[in-house]
């Protein structure tokens, strides 16, 4: 058993890893350098012992959702040639944009294995209900990566599934469930 100093030291690593991850999504919402990817390894340092899976599970969404915004970033002209790296965006070395797009799938893949609310169930099975809204953003998440990769039918069902969840978690009338049946309407047109 962890000491109680050694048990809060993994906390406030974990929490401070936490933070770095939010930190890292704002500063890729500006753009992708030196410095984004220093903490987004240091906030995956400070997260590699963690062993809370819902943690862990929050950590892959974000890293999917880095990924995805990564992608959505990239002009559609140069998505053959563009890839990312540590140092930013780049025609060199590191991932391309398809490959953003795909570990993305992935990694929201990964999430659903392990933070899935599944709506055939009770809604009075509390372990589950608190993965409603993240379920929801899952399925927003994927259908908009899907919508980048040009997949109509794949983008639509993805938003569809997060109408749903959105309306069970909030009711019919939210902000949530318009901007997905915005989204669709986008897909469609």
């Amino acid at each position: 058993a962890l000491s109680p100093k050694d048990s809060s030291t993994k906390s406030s690593n974990y929490r401070r890893g936490v933070v770095l991850y939010c930190l890292v999504l704002a500063k890729s919402a500006i753009g992708f350098d030196n410095e984004t990817s220093s903490l987004l390894n240091n906030a995956q340092t400070l997260l590699s012992s963690c062993n809370d899976k819902v943690i862990l599970a929050y950590m892959e969404f974000m890293t999917g959702m880095f990924l995805s915004h990564a992608a959505s970033q990239v002009p559609t002209r140069l998505r053959s040639i563009t890839k990312i790296s540590p140092a930013g965006v780049t025609l060199n070395e590191g991932l391309s944009w398809k490959d953003m797009c795909k570990s993305s799938l992935t990694l929201f893949e990964q999430v659903k294995n392990e933070c899935w609310f599944d709506p055939m169930e009770s809604l009075e099975d509390t372990e589950e209900v608190r993965h409603l809204p993240l379920s929801g953003h899952l399925c927003f998440k994927t259908g908009e990566v899907y919508e980048l990769t040009g997949s109509a039918e794949s983008a639509l069902n993805s938003y569809m599934d997060a109408a749903n969840f959105y309306r069970i978690a909030c009711g019919d009338d939210n902000m949530y469930v318009a901007s997905v049946l915005h989204r669709m309407g986008l897909v469609c047109s």
